[in-house]
């Protein structure tokens, strides 16, 4: 499978949920796959992009990126500080590599698969998954 790295980025949230989920054994091990061969191409991405923080962030006398201030309590928060030019410069350098394609063996799973289970009352597959959980899932989970 061909897929980009922002594509993978966006399928965390749902991998996440669907991960935590029972599933029949024979989609819990694809999934299962898929992380395994997914997180080494999600942690350079990661390195790449803490590459960039330190490149184009401001600096404390450490050298090291600062934190944008909160400016009712003017305690740092989670957001790193850029000037406008180095945020664009950090944007366009990390969109470019977000766009990169890498080819990861891997076959998509069917939805059907994903649930075995009949409801005895009712007579439907059991399993439910949000509509956003699988447009998050993209290219790994097909009809």
């Amino acid at each position: 499978m061909i897929i980009k790295l922002r594509e993978m980025r966006a399928m965390s949230p749902g991998l996440n949920t669907i991960l935590g989920m029972e599933l029949p054994a024979k989609p819990a091990y694809w999934l299962a796959r898929w992380l395994d061969r997914s997180t080494s191409e999600m942690k350079a991405t990661e390195k790449a992009r803490m590459n960039l923080v330190k490149k184009y962030a401001k600096k404390d006398k450490d050298g090291k990126p600062l934190r944008k201030l909160d400016p009712k309590t003017k305690k740092p928060t989670n957001q790193i500080d850029f000037t406008d030019k180095n945020l664009e410069k950090f944007n366009d350098e990390f969109n470019e590599l977000l766009e990169t394609e890498v080819k990861i063996d891997f076959k998509p799973i069917k939805l059907a698969d994903l649930d075995s289970e009949i409801c005895e009352v009712c007579g439907q597959k059991k399993l439910r998954i949000k509509p956003i959980v699988l447009f998050q899932l993209g290219k790994i989970i097909v009809d």
